[in-house]
């Protein structure tokens, strides 16, 4: 039962580890960083901490409760938040991205780039 429990737990956190780093990858293409600048180090190290403030709240809280890690578990819960209602809009968007090229949902003009010409 305790590998079981053990091999799920590490199953969740790779999961929530590759889904973090593309939430991570997406809002830094967003925000146009180069990928060879100072700061997209600092936002890479900033972004790691608020993934794992939770985490990281909760295990303090075991061993000493304080402001700090009150803060760190608030950080967290919002960033986790964040995270699973961006999980919700993805899958929507791809389901409407599927249903468009699969079932023709979108109209055409709608869906490409190309000009349509005529109807």
């Amino acid at each position: 039962m305790k590998t079981k429990y053990i091999a799920m737990t590490i199953l969740a956190l790779l999961v929530y580890c590759i889904t973090s780093y593309y939430i991570g990858l997406k809002l830094a293409n967003s925000l146009l960083l180069s990928a060879n600048s100072v700061i997209t180090g600092i936002w890479w190290v900033c972004f790691t901490f608020i993934t794992a403030a939770y985490f990281l709240g909760r295990a303090g809280s075991m061993f000493y409760a304080s402001v700090l890690t009150d803060w760190l578990i608030r950080t967290g819960s919002y960033w986790l938040a964040f995270y699973f209602y961006f999980l919700l809009i993805w899958g929507i968007v791809d389901g409407i991205i599927w249903a468009g090229r699969e079932i023709g949902l979108i109209p055409i003009a709608y869906s490409s780039n190309q000009p349509v010409i005529g109807w």
